[in-house]
């Protein structure tokens, strides 16, 4: 009777194992957050200088501005950015609420430009009623302005210069108004002397 030796045992799963550790290693690291200082904490310098950039140069909100993110990276909340904006350094002052303050005006700016090319949504293309389809003239669509395109057209319009005027009330507002000032603008306070002046006697023939 013959007996079997026992094999022993592969030692192939080893190299299976390296190879995984090998291709995790190969894998490409996410790339550090531009407005992270450490990968936790929030540049907030950085963050204010986007998030300012954005409101300058379009009409969108800070609330779209932060859900849109920054080149494929997050933004954080407007709870964030709202503490940010209210808190206050030793001397009171907030160099971030500064900036907005600046970004917000210049978004006023940026929406009377808008406002001045807005004419041009009104105008839409003739439809011929029997084929349903644009007319063309020397191969050129015929435009015109209808009621309902002239309607969405002042809406919009109206829209913006009720928040340019919020923006912006000095220059966008509906009305312009005069305030008087004391001092450093306090109350401003009025000063009044009285003098007492005694009358000469008066004679017994007066």
């Amino acid at each position: 009777m013959t007996r079997k030796t026992p094999t022993p045992a592969s030692s192939k799963p080893a190299p299976k194992k390296a190879a995984g550790a090998a291709a995790r290693k190969a894998q490409p690291k996410k790339p550090a957050h531009p407005l992270m200082l450490d990968g936790h904490d929030w540049d907030r310098g950085k963050v204010m200088a986007v998030v300012c950039d954005a409101i300058a140069s379009s009409a969108k909100s800070i609330t779209t501005i932060l859900a849109a993110g920054y080149n494929g990276h997050s933004l954080p909340g407007y709870s964030t950015i709202a503490l940010w904006l209210n808190e206050k350094g030793e001397n009171g002052d907030n160099p971030y609420l500064e900036l907005y303050a600046r970004a917000k005006e210049a978004q006023a700016e940026y929406m009377a430009e808008e406002l001045a090319e807005l004419h041009a949504k009104a105008w839409v293309p003739v439809i011929d009623p029997e084929t349903c389809q644009p007319v063309f003239v020397d191969g050129k669509p015929l435009m015109t302005v209808d009621k309902a395109s002239a309607a969405v057209v002042r809406l919009e319009a109206d829209n913006k210069k009720w928040l340019m005027g919020k923006l912006k009330p000095r220059k966008f507002g509906d009305k312009v108004t005069q305030e008087h000032v004391g001092a450093n603008g306090n109350a401003i306070q009025v000063q009044s002397t009285v003098t007492f002046v005694h009358a000469p006697p008066r004679s017994r023939d007066e």
